[in-house]
């Protein structure tokens, strides 16, 4: 009996893009391969265990890396082994709950507040579009400005 997973039971990591682990840095270069190397045995059949006495990734872990490089890539294809990379980011950040301004000087824990923007602060988004170029403290300072004049 075969326990993988259903998506799982046709993986092709022939087809996959690659990556050149020669530009990451050590410690990154020894993540990835272990990963690389996890799923390629994954692909070819090999057990569970027997992965992750051999390359130190756990199941949970393997399971998440095949996960994430099945996903869809901007460009159309797979993200294939480019998912491996440690800290690649493959989704957008998506803030769920709304921001708390803590005082004049600024605020902590406001991460994604301007992708989150609703109509009202739709001003903020203009602002910071046009002044670019400008620092953060004179685009908050107009922000917070034209907030408090609507």
């Amino acid at each position: 009996m075969n326990r993988r997973r259903p998506g799982f039971q046709s993986i092709h990591v022939g087809t996959w893009p690659t990556v050149t682990s020669a530009e990451l840095d050590e410690a990154a270069r020894r993540d990835f391969e272990a990963r690389r190397q996890a799923v390629v045995r994954f692909a070819a059949g090999e057990s569970v265990a027997t992965i992750e006495q051999a390359t130190g990734v756990n199941r949970r872990q393997l399971y998440r890396c095949i996960e994430r490089a099945m996903l869809p890539h901007p460009d159309g294809r797979p993200f294939g082994f480019r998912a491996l990379v440690p800290y690649m980011r493959i989704a957008e950040y998506v803030r769920i709950h709304h921001v708390r301004v803590h005082g004049e000087g600024g605020s902590r824990g406001a991460a994604g507040a301007l992708s989150c923007r609703k109509p009202r602060y739709a001003i903020a988004s203009s602002v910071v579009s046009d002044d670019s170029a400008q620092s953060r403290s004179t685009i908050a300072h107009r922000v917070r400005r034209s907030a408090c004049s609507s």
